[in-house]
């Protein structure tokens, strides 16, 4: 029986017994290419060497072990691998550390194979604390816990379930000898010694937020050690596979930073995790002399004798493609500058100044657009496929937003039941500390059934300064009582006289076209039961009132009658939660939705939605991008860029009219300032595409990095 074991401080807890899931093809970094291969390997490899009792696979995920790990795999917490009591070095006592691996059933004749699920962060860690105390053979799993799911492999659930337990080590068995190796090691003092020092680079591995002083994370003062050069980690993966990048474009990471084979390296970041990682992928390249500083910006940053530089905020980002937000054509070979969080200029290379002292970025042969837009979503009363108004906290709706954050979405226009949390961070992100996706409310939907209830109910919120103001007009399908049109005529024009416009969930032609009579700013959804007429278009014209389709509210309505492809799609699964998905996947469940009226009937509308999508596009009427997003099983981030994909594949708008839709022109349906174009002025807001939107919409997904008031998103 293979022994799979939990270490929590020293106390061991066993589980074990494999469930194999259906597996498809693997993918990843030719680990034959670098340097040493042998510290990365593939999941083809480990597949089929779980059962080999030299081997060791060690689980330094945060959470999720007990609902399902790699067959075989131990579970190590990150906390044990640094030790804070420990200063200088912050290294664990080497007894503690024996004791430690020893109950993990590794020894110094042991294959460690470790992984997480965040690209290798914590799994570097351990590989370099091994290799500290002496034993060099480790090696990272390629891709992670992330590419092992994706590729449907053997997963072990035993553990929720009270799997049997495994026999404990014979007493004879023998144990990790610590032999400390102390030139894989850096304190503060050898982080002095080597600024500016010759033949020696100090590599920063942190975010853009904290290297400017922008975000602190505990320490009393930010900035940057002097003469270091920032090599953020995550350049280093594929975003969607988590898996390394090939050695050409790794190698190219640093040298075009100067950092040289021959140069001694100290890495640093704030715990020394994502420092270990740029060391590990050095190492991977054939760089030797390697040091981590443990104490990192934790330290250093509370320590008021060791010196800061302030980082020069200004950034140029060189050689990339640049579509503005506006509809022109883009501009190739581009430079973006961006100062304090702004936009200063975005335009060709050869025209456009750079700042002295500022970071150049290369981003030849990408993309760069404005980050999306989303018109119509909805943040903070949802976990899982449960929703109601305690989910509602400051917590959950920041996980929310720094979801679409992650997937390129850096506003979002929150249309109905947002709460005080949602006003708070609101108002927050109106610094260039923020690094969240941008928040737009509308509050409670006006629910009323008289013109004057309808007022008073619109100066109730009012007064709590939303963004826009929402109401519902639909019967669900003749299920439920519909809104009163004379009701929702008076919201329209109350709100107007407070100065906010006015957003009409609609789903009947007729209705669409009365809220237009009556001056509505936005449609929150398209007309779903028949074609929409001239009438319609010439009314929306007259006052340039938006059209917001979420094409995906139709989809998510009927899509889980099976199990969707997207499911296998590695773009979504990188953020779906296992457990949602098999919730989601239940037979039961999807014959409800297979065999409902309502899927049937919003399936038609689907088609009705993506015709009159087209036809108002054509006719010059302003389409806000939007989706719905936020309601269980509507998943934020992931649908927006299938609701682009829709818009282009099957109503049959262009790739620049679709962007436009996302950027510019959702913002000017919002009337929000300063986002929504790449301009001198706006918010630098954007994201970097590997690939050509322009060429194909479903390249909007080869997110390279989002950026929020010049600001990187970890990803």
């Amino acid at each position: 029986m293979q022994r799979v074991l939990t270490v929590v401080g020293l106390a061991v807890i066993a589980v074990a017994g494999p469930v194999v899931a259906q597996r498809s093809g693997s993918a990843g970094s030719d680990a034959a290419t670098f340097a040493r291969p042998e510290l990365l390997v593939e999941t083809d490899w480990l597949a089929a060497h779980l059962s080999d009792p030299a081997i060791r696979v060690v689980d330094l995920r945060p959470r999720g072990y007990e609902d399902g790990h790699i067959p075989g795999a131990v579970h190590l917490p990150n906390a044990a691998t640094r030790d804070a009591a420990q200063a200088p070095s912050f290294v664990p006592l080497a007894a503690d550390f024996q004791r430690t691996m020893t109950a993990l059933g590794i020894t110094n004749a042991t294959r460690v194979v470790a992984y997480d699920d965040r690209g290798g962060v914590y799994a570097a860690r351990l590989w370099w604390l091994l290799n500290y105390y002496g034993h060099s053979n480790v090696a990272l799993l390629n891709g992670g816990w992330t590419k092992w799911t994706l590729e449907g492999r053997t997963v072990d659930r035993s553990a929720a379930a009270g799997g049997p337990q495994p026999e404990a080590p014979s007493a004879g068995t023998a144990g990790f000898v610590a032999r400390p190796q102390p030139r894989w090691l850096a304190t503060a003092p050898d982080v002095v010694d080597g600024i500016g020092k010759p033949g020696v680079k100090i590599v920063d591995a942190r975010t853009t937020g904290e290297i400017e002083g922008r975000e602190l994370r505990g320490a009393r003062r930010g900035g940057i050690v002097p003469s270091a050069i920032p090599v953020y980690w995550e350049d280093a993966l594929d975003p969607n596979t988590r898996a390394f990048k090939p050695a050409p474009a790794l190698a190219k990471l640093y040298l075009d930073r100067g950092v040289q084979p021959e140069h001694e390296v100290i890495a640093y970041c704030q715990v020394g995790m994502r420092a270990s990682h740029d060391l590990f992928t050095l190492h991977l390249l054939g760089y030797d002399k390697l040091r981590t500083y443990l104490g990192s910006w934790d330290e250093w940053g509370n320590r008021d004798d060791l010196p800061v530089a302030v980082a020069n905020t200004a950034k140029a980002f060189v050689g990339a493609r640049i579509i503005n937000g506006r509809g022109t054509p883009p501009i190739e070979n581009a430079t973006l500058i961006v100062e304090n969080g702004r936009v200063t200029a975005a335009g060709p290379g050869a025209s456009t100044s750079v700042p002295s002292g500022a970071e150049q970025i290369d981003v030849s042969g990408r993309t760069i657009v404005p980050g999306f837009i989303n018109a119509h979503g909805h943040v903070g009363d949802t976990r899982g496929l449960k929703a109601a108004p305690e989910f509602y906290t400051e917590e959950n709706v920041r996980a929310q937003l720094g979801l679409y954050a992650r997937y390129g979405v850096t506003t979002v226009a929150s249309l109905g039941g947002d709460r005080e949390a949602g006003f708070a961070l609101r108002d927050a992100q109106r610094t260039a500390s923020f690094d969240l996706a941008r928040l737009l409310v509308a509050g409670p939907v006006i629910n009323a059934t008289t013109p004057e209830e309808a007022r008073a109910e619109v100066d109730k919120v009012a007064a709590t300064k939303p963004d826009i103001i929402k109401i519902r007009v639909d019967d669900n399908l003749g299920t439920a009582t519909k809104m009163p049109m004379a009701a929702a005529i008076a919201v329209v024009e109350q709100a107007h006289k407070h100065g906010l416009r006015a957003a009409a969930h609609i789903f009947y032609l007729e209705d669409a076209k009365a809220l237009a009579r009556a001056g509505v700013d936005m449609l929150a959804h398209s007309v779903r039961d028949k074609p929409v007429d001239d009438e319609l278009i010439k009314l929306l014209k007259a006052r340039d009132a938006c059209v917001c389709p979420t094409l995906m509210r139709e989809v998510s309505t009927f899509v889980y009658g099976s199990t969707p492809q997207f499911f296998s799609d590695p773009f979504f699964l990188r953020s779906a939660d296992p457990k949602l998905l098999e919730e989601l996947r239940d037979p039961k469940r999807q014959e409800t939705v297979r065999t409902s009226r309502a899927a049937q009937e919003y399936a038609k509308a689907l088609d009705v939605a993506a015709a009159n999508l087209k036809r108002l596009a054509d006719a010059g009427v302003r389409i806000a991008f939007g989706t719905d997003t936020g309601p269980p099983a509507r998943f934020q981030g992931f649908f927006e860029h299938e609701e682009l994909r829709l818009m282009v594949e099957k109503a049959g708008l262009t790739p620049t009219q679709t962007i436009k839709a996302a950027t510019s022109d959702a913002a000017a349906c919002l009337q929000a300032k300063g986002i929504g174009a790449l301009e001198p002025g706006a918010w630098a807001d954007f994201i970097v595409l590997e690939k050509n939107p322009l060429e194909n919409i479903r390249n909007t997904r080869s997110i390279e990095s989002v950026w929020i008031a010049g600001r990187r998103i970890a990803r």
